[in-house]
């Protein structure tokens, strides 16, 4: 079978968790899946760079997403490689493809949480919703990346999604044993001089930084914490708020924002914090804890969205709503070592329940089925 993959947010570098989760699930199909043919749409930056195998095919389709080009002529370039199956990573697929497709889910952050387009604009909420449901009825098949993902998609639709898949996703094998002298590199790098609690993620309202900022001055003031806090991601000018927090915080100098971080920097960062702080107030998966957890750092995080049914009772939770609260139970762990072991040793055991290998196979598992019934 030829199939295509809509592979434009290949890399973390393109758009963190959505392009790791292309990167390792065409690296896992390399593995072990000799019999079909792949079809890897990428931009021209990522097609020079990716090296394929001998049933990979890189095409470039230099079309950014979420515009009219991918509506128009997107389709026209998948259907000029005759994929017979077609993988769309996210829920942009072109409302005029009419062949059989897969369509992965990751949140429904876009309709919950709209972004500065969609708030100005009632055509941009509109399009959005349109192409999303479009997607989602029209797919042979729908992947969500949990179950919390799958319930809120089935919310927007008002309707049960007959052929429909939990495939979670795996952690980056690279996020192991960190040495000493990495971690002395990492903390000279990013001039960090104290203990640190580390939070990354794309600057965005609901990944709440602007509520982790406001806990931080709290740990600081009320419980005299003499910690640091690094908050990694690319920062963005649409959203003012987090960066006028951090301004305005009265610990601004021990608030480091290093920017977007390097994949080989991560292992080293997340090990070398002491807590793992994850505030958002909605996550599709909450991969970036999977991360920490794998290198034995404990995670507190918001009890809402997925992040229950991903890290189970591996880490310590809090209310992302309430400041108060969430510097309470990050202050609580900080100042008990045995709970902090205990988090780092439950967080290894839970990572053992997700792997990249796992995704793709039942990824392809999905792909044979479809198949099977054509």
């Amino acid at each position: 079978m030829r199939i295509g993959i809509d592979a434009r947010m290949y890399g973390p570098e393109v758009t963190t968790g959505l392009g790791m989760y292309i990167k390792q699930l065409v690296r896992e199909l390399e593995k072990i899946d000799s019999d079909n043919e792949y079809i890897l749409f990428m931009l021209p930056e990522q097609g020079r760079v990716f090296t394929p195998s001998k049933n990979m095919q890189v095409v470039v389709a230099d079309i950014s997403w979420y515009g009219w080009e991918e509506q128009i002529k997107y389709t026209r370039i998948i259907k000029d490689h005759k994929v017979e199956l077609m993988h769309f990573t996210n829920f942009n697929v072109p409302l005029n493809y009419r062949k059989p497709f897969v369509v992965t889910i990751h949140d429904v952050t876009p309709f919950n949480f709209p972004g500065p387009n969609q708030t100005r604009s009632k055509f941009h909420r509109w399009a959005y919703l349109t192409v999303f449901k479009s997607a989602v009825r029209r797919a042979a098949h729908v992947i969500t990346v949990s179950h919390h993902t799958l319930t809120q998609v089935e919310k927007i639709l008002g309707e049960s999604i007959g052929q429909a898949s939990v495939t979670h996703l795996g952690f980056d094998p690279d996020f192991n044993q960190v040495s000493n002298e990495e971690l002395a590199r990492a903390k000279q790098k990013f001039n960090i001089t104290k203990p640190f609690l580390f939070s990354v993620g794309v600057w965005r309202d609901h990944k709440n930084f602007e509520g982790l900022v406001a806990a931080f001055n709290l740990i600081r003031s009320r419980y005299n914490l003499d910690y640091q806090l690094v908050i990694g991601g690319k920062s963005d000018d649409r959203y003012p708020n987090i960066k006028k927090a951090i301004a305005d915080s009265p610990y601004n100098q021990d608030i480091i924002t290093p920017g977007f971080i390097d994949h080989k920097d991560l292992p080293a960062l997340y090990a070398g914090a002491s807590l793992y702080v994850l505030p958002s107030f909605a996550e599709g998966f909450g991969l970036v804890a999977l991360e920490a957890q794998a290198v034995g750092t404990p995670v507190a995080a918001a009890r809402t969205s997925s992040l229950p049914e991903i890290l189970a009772s591996s880490a310590l939770y809090f209310n992302p709503h309430d400041s108060h609260n969430m510097s309470s139970v990050i202050s609580s762990l900080l100042t008990d070592d045995s709970r902090l072991n205990e988090s780092s040793v439950l967080g290894r055991e839970n990572v053992k329940r997700f792997s990249w290998a796992r995704c793709a196979q039942e990824t392809l598992g999905v792909y044979n089925e479809i198949k099977k019934e054509d």
